[in-house]
């Protein structure tokens, strides 16, 4: 585990205030189901959760950010204090709607493994267009050369930045191709773990995990609740057991199939006569 701090005096130790959220947003390619191990972690700790789901298959990065923005405006959040945490792509819309004046207060954020400077894996599947036909228009805004998301300032808040080392995962098929095309730089399957830094960060930790499964990981869900409650990671956290490992494993695939079955039904459902469109 590595693990960079900053200075104390960027972080004042201050507990989160109840009557405050913390907005969740997932990743690329996964849904709001992703989060929800994280989200009732949060609940049980007294904070109160806004899960946002969107799907980037037909939608380009600017079309999902202005999609966040009025899902924020639909909650009761105005004068409030909000918290963010997002899964990769989940950190750039954060970025994008931060990017304006909002009518809440911004606290602290957690960003796990997102790609702040870029996907290089995207830069060198470009011109096949397979990432587009996987992933929609969006991944095209996620190259390492992409204006859109590299524009953005960095928002005025105390930021935690998780990356992830672990560079392969059998379910994770971009790290089937990370691990011949991108052998040689450390990343966590899908981003390469330079590119999730920020110029100005709280605090940062490197874990070996994965990124797919990264908001399901009990280790970072640990750390989440640090950051959100002292500005911090804990970075003098024991490593569980291998048996304590070997059980969160198997938690994330049982999660991942629990979320495959029931996002196949809904699509099911949608193309029914009678379903929801």
């Amino acid at each position: 585990m590595m693990s960079e701090r900053s200075s104390p005096a960027e972080s004042d130790g201050r507990d989160m205030p109840r009557h405050s959220g913390v907005v969740l947003v997932h990743g690329l390619g996964r849904t709001f189901r992703s989060m929800q191990r994280l989200e009732r972690r949060l609940n049980r700790e007294g904070f109160a959760t806004h899960n946002f789901d969107y799907s980037a298959r037909s939608r380009a990065f600017t079309d999902l950010v202005a999609d966040f923005q009025s899902y924020l405006e639909s909650l009761p959040i105005g004068g409030t204090r909000i918290d963010f945490v997002g899964h990769s792509l989940g950190g750039l819309l954060i970025r994008g709607v931060l990017a304006q004046p909002q009518e809440f207060e911004v606290g602290r954020i957690v960003m796990m493994a997102t790609p702040n400077q870029g996907v290089g894996i995207i830069d060198r599947l470009a011109r096949t267009g397979v990432p587009e036909l996987l992933f929609g228009p969006s991944v095209k805004d996620l190259g390492t050369t992409a204006s859109t998301f590299r524009s953005l300032a960095v928002p005025q808040a105390e930021i935690g930045i998780i990356a992830g080392t672990q560079p392969f995962h059998l379910l994770n098929p971009a790290s089937w191709l990370n691990s011949v095309l991108q052998a040689e730089i450390l990343h966590d399957g899908t981003v390469e773990v330079a590119s999730t830094r920020l110029p100005v960060m709280a605090d940062y930790l490197e874990l070996p995990i994965s990124h797919t499964f990264m908001p399901m990981d009990l280790r970072v869900i640990d750390q989440v609740v640090a950051f959100l409650r002292t500005g911090q990671f804990d970075h003098d956290a024991d490593s569980r057991s291998q048996s304590e490992r070997f059980l969160a494993a198997w938690g994330e695939l049982l999660d991942t199939l629990k979320d495959g079955l029931s996002d196949s039904a809904a699509a099911r459902k949608s193309r029914s006569p009678g379903g929801e469109t």
